[in-house]
């Protein structure tokens, strides 16, 4: 997040500070259960919070201001492993290194800082606050036991519904002062964006319980895990990647379409930036103001099978020709119907001659 943030945003993150300040201030009083002290229960909070240092640099960016990172399974394993004081302090204090560090090497590469003290102290604090609520969920079924006893039957229930308290708390508090900046709802900010992070979040949350159960018996199995979690890592950066890059190339090629005739030259520019302003004064959902302005701004697309004579004729044209104009949106929805992503906004392409 940047400098000059909106008051109701700065008074969000202060507030989401003090709530986990006191999280585990009450966690810390609350807590019955020992203290990691063993030397193997010291090697793991060592790896774990390198790992939660090396998580913060790798942070994938995506719409609707969510990151994804490998932090989730380090977490959900620290929690397993030591009970929720152990983990927040380890988790939050390390991932405010890593972002710091982060921050660090932005300025130097790019003569400017990239990471504001306010995003740093959110971040930290909103992984606090998950931690301890999915303490609350998964210790109300096993009090005061760790390393958690993954045998037990209370697991079938503890585990899935303290992964699902921690995944609805993380997604809420960045929905919520994403939806504050943006000055849009923020369930519409949270279901346009978790519905498509689902699986990855439910395979970090289970790559943290299988690191959770062989590292009572194995101290080095974080670092083995680093492998799986590094593939899903790279496996969503390319989802991520892929998706972009499909938009770009097709936006490009409506560019060249457009080029095509001077007199509609960034002409589906402008009906995208229109398109989007009026829909969002109709107060359509935020998804689908973005299908509309993914829509608008290659509406014209068609027209690449439109032949020149007819496309710059001047004067009426015959109504063979018009017959070949008209066909543009069918010939737009043609193209588009061969990548997902536009799935609706094909729909929207193909109509938008209807009137």
């Amino acid at each position: 997040m940047r400098q000059g943030l909106p008051r109701a945003v700065r008074l969000y993150i202060c507030a989401v500070a003090a709530v986990a300040g006191a999280a585990t201030a009450a966690w810390l009083a609350l807590w019955g259960g020992p203290a990691p002290t063993a030397p193997t229960s010291v090697f793991l909070l060592l790896t774990l919070g390198a790992l939660t240092v090396v998580s913060a640099q790798f942070a994938l960016h995506l719409t609707g201001g969510f990151n994804v990172d490998l932090v989730t399974a380090i977490m959900f394993a620290a929690l397993l492993l030591f009970g929720p004081p152990a983990a927040m302090l380890l988790v939050g204090s390390c991932y405010a290194l890593g972002l710091t560090i982060l921050g660090v090497r932005l300025r130097l590469a790019h003569s400017r800082l990239r990471r504001s003290w306010r995003n740093i102290l959110f971040n930290a604090s909103q992984i606090v606050i998950t931690t301890a609520v999915g303490g609350l969920v998964y210790f109300a079924f096993l009090p005061h036991q760790v390393p958690a006893p993954q045998e037990r039957i209370e697991n079938l229930w503890a585990v899935p519904l303290a992964a699902i308290a921690m995944f609805v708390t993380n997604t809420w508090l960045v929905a919520i002062v994403a939806g504050l900046q943006r000055g849009v709802s923020p369930l519409e900010i949270w279901l346009a964006t978790r519905k498509r992070e689902v699986l990855h979040e439910a395979g970090l949350f289970l790559l943290g319980l299988v690191t959770a159960r062989t590292a009572q018996n194995d101290p080095w199995v974080p670092l083995v895990m680093v492998l799986p979690a590094a593939i899903i890592y790279l496996s969503t950066k390319r989802y991520v990647q892929l998706i972009e890059q499909t938009i770009g190339a097709v936006e490009a090629l409506a560019d060249v379409v457009d080029r095509r005739d001077p007199y509609t030259f960034e002409h589906s520019k402008r009906v995208a930036e229109y398109a989007q302003r009026i829909a969002r004064a109709m107060k359509l959902p935020g998804e689908e103001v973005e299908q509309i302005r993914l829509a608008a701004r290659v509406h014209d697309l068609g027209k690449i099978g439109v032949p020149n004579h007819v496309l710059h004729k001047e004067g009426a044209l015959s109504d063979q020709e018009w017959a070949v104009m008209r066909n543009h949106p069918d010939m737009g929805y043609e193209i588009l119907a061969k990548f997902p992503e536009y799935r609706i906004g094909r729909e929207l392409v193909r109509s938008h001659h209807e009137r």
